[in-house]
């Protein structure tokens, strides 16, 4: 007697039941993939900023102590000066700094100038540059690409601070040997920051006001809480955290815990508009401004 088989497929409410479980799974998964994705380009990114962090102290070793410039794009008296690195230079080293040649800036430019810079013979690699985090350089139309991901403190070395007359000049006095850093391991050397790119590339330091007064918003105070302020904006490309590299060598990576501070740069980081600053940010009472003006300087430095 032969037995007749029955093949028995899948009913569509059983395939239907499977992919919505697909489906709930990969919901929940995502947000965790997601987050050790951040977390992994967080320590690469760690380990840019340690060898930026070395490179910076070795300078100042060979150097005399000298801290070298936080500048990108300031002469002083028809010098540029030590500058850990330059403004995008054509094949000829002439500097494409303004706005008339913004939109001949390629990264080949930008690698120039990053060559040209004084630490550069320290760890010399592009990619000790770029946050594996940082997408600008997708999301953006030339030139606004940016390519590196670090800047450095208006505070440290020579550059815009020592020699301008503005508001903020008038404010602080900066570091310009390693011993004047009389906390280390508090005091920030490199930041991850979000540039606008508006011209073709990052340029000058990065700048926390203190007493600041101008760019819309007038504020005066110092450690007042009621007048803490934002004005360059901080990468966060970790889920909700930026690395920090610091005058002793040690990096950390820092949680932004006030939500304007995220809702800050959301709003900037998408900005499309070609304006040369940004409005200034004021962020009464916020920890984030707090820890920030606490690792950017000593309170011996106000002037």
């Amino acid at each position: 007697m032969t037995i007749k088989q029955i093949k028995k497929g899948f009913t569509l409410i059983e395939l239907l039941v499977v992919i919505s479980i697909i489906a709930l799974l990969i919901s929940i998964l995502m947000p965790a993939l997601n987050t050790a994705r951040q977390q992994a380009t967080g320590t690469v990114c760690q380990g840019n900023q340690k060898t930026l962090a070395l490179a910076w102290t070795m300078y100042a070793d060979e150097n005399d102590s000298r801290l070298v410039g936080n500048s990108v794009d300031y002469i002083v008296n028809g010098n540029p000066g030590p500058q850990w690195v330059q403004p995008p230079q054509d094949e000829n080293g002439v500097w494409l700094n303004n706005a008339g040649r913004r939109d001949e800036t390629t990264d080949e430019y930008r690698f120039n100038g990053i060559r040209a810079g004084d630490l550069w013979k320290y760890y010399e690699s592009l990619d000790v540059l770029s946050c594996p985090g940082d997408n600008r350089a997708m999301k953006r139309q030339p030139p606004r690409d940016v390519f590196r991901s670090y800047g450095m403190p208006y505070i440290m070395g020579c550059g815009r601070v020592q020699t301008s007359t503005s508001a903020w000049a008038q404010t602080y006095r900066p570091y310009m040997k390693i011993e004047e850093v009389k906390h280390p391991s508090r005091i920030y050397t490199f930041v991850e920051e979000d540039h606008l790119g508006m011209y073709g590339f990052n340029n000058g330091g990065w700048h926390l006001p203190i007493n600041f007064s101008g760019y819309n918003v007038p504020v005066t105070g110092g450690w007042n809480p009621a007048t803490y302020t934002f004005f360059d904006l901080i990468g966060i490309w970790h889920n909700k955290r930026s690395t920090f590299a610091f005058a002793d060598g040690h990096v950390e990576i820092h949680s932004w815990q006030d939500e304007r501070t995220h809702e800050w740069v959301k709003k900037y980081d998408s900005d499309t508009i070609d304006n040369i600053y940004m409005e200034t940010f004021l962020a009464r009472d916020n920890v984030d401004c707090e820890w920030l003006l606490k690792g950017y300087m000593d309170k011996s430095r106000l002037r």
